[in-house]
């Protein structure tokens, strides 16, 4: 039980971690700034487009926190939510390079992580 509840926390800290995109992007459009993504080679300033951005982190932020509760609870195919989940985590963690370099190294390792349980899952 510790283990679960140490991954569901991990998620759930992943999750609060996403929102600082958010808040970076909503907090730009609101100011009329610009924001740098894809290591500066990419620069938004449109307030709608830095929202459609915003809300991107904020649903992958969500989605962590459904798939830290269906961990806790037990649902049998949370890693699967966590690997698609982790999928778009990373692009948009590419996305936000460099700041969010930090979220690519972390995706990485989810989903090593995740692929490592699958290939002993299925030598077992």
């Amino acid at each position: 039980m510790a283990w679960s509840a140490g991954v569901s926390l991990f998620l759930v800290a992943h999750a609060v971690a996403h929102l600082v995109g958010t808040s970076r992007a909503f907090q730009a459009a609101d100011d009329g700034e610009s924001l740098d993504y894809l290591g500066g080679a990419w620069r938004i300033g449109d307030p709608s487009l830095l929202r459609l951005v915003g809300i991107a982190w904020a649903v992958v932020a969500v989605a962590y926190v459904a798939a830290a509760i269906g961990e806790w609870l037990g649902w049998r195919a949370w890693w699967q939510f966590v690997a698609v989940v982790t999928v778009f985590s990373l692009g948009l963690s590419i996305l936000g390079l460099w700041e969010a370099w930090v979220g690519v190294v972390i995706d990485l390792t989810i989903l090593a992580i995740l692929t490592s349980w699958v290939r002993r899952a299925h030598a077992a």
